[in-house]
């Protein structure tokens, strides 16, 4: 079953966990996660902490850098192009025309409320810039969906360079509603064997607001009045108003384009630029009306006031911030007291492990007027992204319900273990139990292709069998009353223990 989910991949480059939301709060059903390197979106059950579903390639997005986000409903995962690329995939044209036949796209992936199946809900074609991380709207601006993207220069080469050249970067607003009925109008082209929305051709779907040089993220604020850009090369961050955004788009006021795309201007968005400090990256709220803003560059988050926009306090991390997490801190509910800031460099603050080194989480109390770094984790790999939910909000099983295993090659006795021939093939139904295995033997020619279909019949908590092989390269954990299935070819001749592993 695993083999068959990951879909031929050995890896997955995972940067940004989501977790699934009713009206705007954590519910605790699912968690997602995208990858990066295979353009996948994995969806993880959090009754029982495994991943159920795999959703990928998705067509024509290359390097699924922003996701995973969820609307308020969990409608849709949020997922958009961190490289552009000739579409449809397979396209190939040259480097030199990559302002012009080089296409970013941004996607929502749509999700059933109530098995949380993913499917590819809509996409919509974009200008070849670089999409970052995304946030869904709430309350007033609710079905919206916004990415930041840097690169608006369409540069290739050594983009610390070549993507610098411009004031200004942008933020991506989508009006996912109205994308909803342009789909069931048919104002799609199929590219890639998915219908794709041309915004050129599909009006007033997807505006362009100018934000700071080298955005890496966009937030709403809890009560979904402002959306929040920062960028890496200028020391402010920027309250753009929902409500703003509104009249700008129905009064036309657009300063230019981009392949069709409206821009709006920049003043008639902007709420407040606020002097946060250097290097502004992501920001987390807490319940108290209080943003938080990492600081790549200066090495510190800076507490500041919406709605006043006064900077109240920064506290200095070690070392080089990128994201950080706040309890709950991008829902309309966010719990405040603690953050996390998740950090990019150790350089050694830790016990020498050599030269592979562990980077650096800190937990910052933010209950008080001034913020205080209480305790220092050593995260491997880099920590990139995180979640933090109230734990009585996920209620996971401990073991799976017999009734519930309706696997046909289960079996909860030990008298009906049995192995069963068919030519070369043998099929084997085993039962783990208190670290043993029934059958206790198994006799097979060399050369059969052996199935074992393995029911841990435990009912009792924490105890998890696995089963390993020697020198078969196969080792499987079987949870409390869980049937799993491995095969494997016996192309070696001799007498191969096995053994429970867990």
């Amino acid at each position: 079953e695993s083999k068959k989910m990951l879909g031929g991949f050995g890896w997955g480059d995972v940067h940004h966990p989501s977790a699934s939301e009713t009206k705007g709060d954590y519910d605790g059903r699912w968690l997602f996660v995208n990858d990066n390197a295979n353009n996948r979106v994995a969806r993880i059950d959090l009754r029982d902490f495994k991943t159920k579903q795999i959703l990928g390639p998705i067509p024509n997005i290359s390097g699924l850098h922003g996701g995973a986000f969820v609307t308020p409903n969990t409608e849709y995962v949020l997922a958009a192009s961190r490289f552009s690329v000739p579409l449809p995939k397979g396209t190939v044209e040259p480097i030199e025309d990559y302002a012009t036949k080089y296409n970013g796209l941004v996607s929502g992936i749509a999700i059933n409320p109530q098995s949380g199946e993913m499917s590819v809900g809509w996409q919509i074609l974009m200008p070849p810039f670089n999409f970052d991380l995304g946030d869904a709207g709430k309350g007033p601006s609710e079905g919206w969906a916004f990415w930041t993207c840097y690169n608006s220069e369409r540069a290739t080469g050594k983009l610390e360079v070549t993507s610098t050249q411009k004031d200004r970067d942008y933020t991506a607003a989508v009006n996912w509603k109205e994308v909803e009925k342009a789909v069931k109008e048919g104002k799609t082209k199929d590219i890639g064997g998915v219908k794709v929305i041309d915004p050129k051709a599909t009006p007033g779907l997807v505006y362009l607001v100018p934000c700071s040089k080298s955005p890496h993220g966009v937030d709403v604020s809890p009560d979904g009045k402002w959306f929040i850009g920062s960028g890496k090369l200028q020391s402010i961050t920027t309250a753009f108003s929902v409500e703003k955004m509104l009249k700008a788009i129905q009064a036309k006021d657009f300063s230019g384009d981009e392949d069709g795309i409206p821009v709006l201007k920049y003043e008639s968005v902007k709420e407040a630029e606020v002097n946060v400090g250097l290097g502004p990256l992501h920001t987390q709220f807490d319940n108290q009306g209080y943003a938080y803003t990492s600081l790549f560059v200066e090495s510190a988050v800076a507490k500041w006031k919406l709605g006043s926009w006064e900077v109240a306090d920064k506290v200095p991390i070690a070392y080089n911030i990128g994201h950080l997490v706040a309890a709950e801190g991008d829902t309309v509910n966010p719990d405040g007291k603690y953050l996390v800031a998740l950090n990019k460099l150790s350089h050694g603050r830790h016990l020498n492990v050599g030269p592979s080194q562990p980077e650096s989480s800190q937990l910052i109390n933010i209950g008080g007027d001034k913020m205080k770094v209480i305790y220092d984790a050593f995260t491997e790999p880099e920590p990139h992204y995180s979640q933090m939910i109230k734990a009585d909000k996920i209620k996971p099983i401990e073991v799976y319900p017999k009734e519930e295993n309706k696997n046909p090659n289960a079996i909860w006795d030990i008298k009906d273990a049995k192995v069963e021939r068919s030519g070369n093939n043998v099929t084997v139904k085993m039962v783990a139990v208190r670290s043993s295995f029934e059958p206790l033997k198994l006799e097979v020619n060399q050369g059969d292709k052996v199935t074992i279909h393995i029911t841990n019949i435990e009912q009792t908590t924490d105890e998890l069998h696995g089963l390993g092989l020697n020198e078969y390269n196969l080792n499987i954990v079987i949870d409390p009353g869980e049937t799993k299935t491995i095969t494997f070819v016996a192309d070696k001749p001799g007498v191969f223990p096995y053994y429970c592993t867990n």
